[in-house]
């Protein structure tokens, strides 16, 4: 390999029997068929020397999902290049048939987002992380104000300004989009899929979450691996 110091390896490529909601979410995807430097790659094909796997100690055993993007952010603190070469390319036969199974993917996926972006302390993850948690905002306003209305008799903007804040994130990216890669006849696919996208980003951190370990001393001791 000519870059043998770095990570090598591509985003996956979606099978021909995938669907639309496959289809779509590989068209959309800013690192698919890319060449050149990204911030991540998939751990299904990369490509790594030996010796910076074991300086970069594997990959994070206590995520239960993202282990590749976290190993991918430590290499790159170290200097070492996360390079997309779209000739060492995989299909990947795991991709969405359906709305359901993106759902229940990115539901997991972004269980460890937070986290990691936390943990690092990098911008490079910023957007995603406000992605899922202004969704995860949008949906406990319209939890708590339809408690309020029930219970309460709040006023019913509440409900409808935390249904407004659900949806725009989808639709602003939607049409970022649409508009750079010339898309207009798909915007209802895209823009469906960007807001499930959302909503599961939104409900992972909770999903994540095992309550029952807050009260244990070591689940602290792993939140600051």
């Amino acid at each position: 390999l000519k870059r043998a110091d770095d990570i090598v390896g591509s985003h996956y490529n979606p099978p021909a029997n995938c669907g639309w909601v496959g289809k779509t979410w590989a068209m959309i995807s800013s690192y698919r068929n890319k060449k050149g430097y990204v911030k991540y790659l998939p751990g299904g094909n990369i490509f790594i020397k030996k010796e910076h796997f074991n300086k970069l100690k594997g990959f994070n055993e206590h995520l239960s999902s993202s282990e590749d993007v976290d190993l991918c952010q430590r290499a790159r603190e170290t200097g070492i290049g996360i390079y997309s070469e779209p000739a060492i390319f995989v299909t990947h036969l795991g991709d969405d048939l359906t709305l359901s199974q993106f759902f229940k993917k990115e539901l997991w996926r972004g269980r460890e987002v937070l986290r990691i972006y936390l943990k690092g302390n990098q911008k490079d993850y910023e957007k995603a992380a406000l992605f899922g948690l202004v969704h995860l905002l949008a949906i406990s306003l319209m939890v708590f104000s339809l408690i309020g209305k029930i219970f309460f008799n709040w006023t019913f903007l509440f409900f409808l300004g935390g249904g407004l804040l659900l949806l725009f994130p989808s639709f602003f990216l939607s049409i970022k989009i649409i508009s750079q890669k010339h898309i207009l006849s798909r915007i209802h696919l895209v823009w469906i899929v960007s807001f499930i996208f959302g909503l599961s980003r939104g409900l992972a951190p909770i999903t994540g979450i095992n309550f029952a370990s807050l009260k244990n001393k070591k689940f602290w001791k792993v939140i600051r691996l």
